[in-house]
């Protein structure tokens, strides 16, 4: 009898074992997820200051006003008048490798897209409504070098398919 009692804590014991460390697998797992999603929320968090701390520099403001203040009527028009301009053409390839290094990190999930709307979505609307016909012409004049821009206009339509979601964010 006594040899069936130590049998029967024995089986006790290792059960009880094996639910206590399955359980703190279980733990230790959700706080790993945990972690990581702290993580994530950290990179995001830089990716976004770094993004503000560009935004916010005088050479990055320079560059967008003499960007935006470009007068054109079509694209031969903006390449007679600028192609040569080192000043002007550094401007535009500034900004526009700005907005397409944000479009990348949207596309591949590296940040919210809530935040970009908040802190971009004015600058991106209005880069793509002004610019549109030069990013298509710089398209059709480069096109050996595959689709220049195509993350400023993915970076676009996510910010427009965003905001239909979003209705109550543009009011």
């Amino acid at each position: 009898m006594i040899r069936d009692l130590v049998a029967i804590f024995g089986v006790i014991a290792g059960f009880t074992y094996y639910v206590m460390t399955v359980r703190n697998a279980q733990r230790t797992r959700e706080l790993t997820l945990k972690a990581q999603e702290q993580a994530l929320e950290t990179r995001q968090a830089q990716l976004l200051m770094n993004l503000v701390n560009t935004l916010r520099s005088t050479d990055f403001r320079r560059q967008w006003h003499t960007f935006y203040r470009l007068e054109w009527r079509d694209y031969q028009d903006f390449q007679e008048q600028y192609d040569e301009d080192i000043e002007t053409i550094s401007a535009w390839t500034s900004v526009m490798r700005f907005y397409e290094c944000v479009g990348v990190m949207v596309k591949n999930n590296l940040i919210d897209m809530n935040l970009i709307h908040s802190l971009l979505s004015n600058g991106i609307k209005m880069v793509w409504d002004r610019y549109e016909p030069l990013i298509k012409g710089d398209r059709e004049r480069f096109q050996q070098y595959g689709s220049i821009w195509i993350n400023i206009e993915y970076l676009y339509n996510e910010v427009i398919r965003f905001e239909d979601q979003h209705p109550e964010l543009t009011t």
